[in-house]
């Protein structure tokens, strides 16, 4: 992947880790509406600028962005539930692809396409309620419709990244837009309802408002 990503021009890079980040979003959306941690509404500014810039080139304060988004990771010893994961995978392959459009290094992008992996990685885990990770769980998890379906997604919008020219460039990436909008990384009713799981049963010592 890194090699790919790495003869992209920049608007097409942005829009690979774009696409993962935009993926990830409605989980984000549906965490926080249960939650009611942070900004409900930061990711989806995010990805707006990204998305401009993917498109029109249109820059933005690509620094100052990421840091927001990173300011809003979850503390671990907080929030350590899945729903808190989900947030902790969008806002930080949101900041990866931020990053990537300041940068246009394209282990950004992995890391934003990382990020994307991590969260139906983990969906995948907890379906299986498994307490070791085997090989044989690890194959399992990789062999998840969940986890199938996020990595099927990476590779063909990087497949049509690689074979776009010049003239259509943004007809794919445009492409991209949609497809990835339209297509949640995970079952929202999941994610409700370990969101909801989260917000009735805190752990303990966890002094937040919910």
């Amino acid at each position: 992947m890194l090699l790919a990503l790495s003869r992209l021009p920049p608007r097409a890079l942005v829009a690979f880790a774009a696409s993962c980040a935009s993926r990830l979003s409605p989980g984000y959306a549906v965490a926080q509406q249960h939650l009611r941690e942070g900004d409900p509404q930061i990711v989806e500014r995010a990805l707006e600028r990204l998305w401009l810039f993917a498109v029109e080139g249109r820059a933005a304060d690509w620094e100052a962005m990421s840091a927001e988004l990173v300011e809003l990771i979850p503390d671990e010893d907080v929030g350590p539930t899945f729903a808190h994961g989900v947030i902790d995978d969008a806002l930080a392959s949101a900041a990866y692809a931020a990053r990537s459009a300041l940068s246009a290094d394209p282990r950004d992008a992995v890391s934003s396409a990382r990020r994307a992996y991590d969260t139906v990685d983990r969906f995948a885990g907890l379906t299986m309620n498994a307490t070791e990770f085997t090989d044989a769980v690890e194959a399992t998890i990789l062999g998840n419709p969940v986890v199938q379906d996020e990595l099927g997604r990476q590779t063909q919008d990087l497949d049509a990244l690689e074979g776009a020219t010049a003239h259509d460039l943004n007809r794919v990436i445009e492409d991209l837009r949609q497809r990835s909008s339209g297509a949640p990384a995970l079952p929202l009713d999941d994610v409700r309802m370990q969101a909801w799981g989260a917000k009735r049963h805190p752990k303990a010592g966890d002094e937040r408002s919910v």
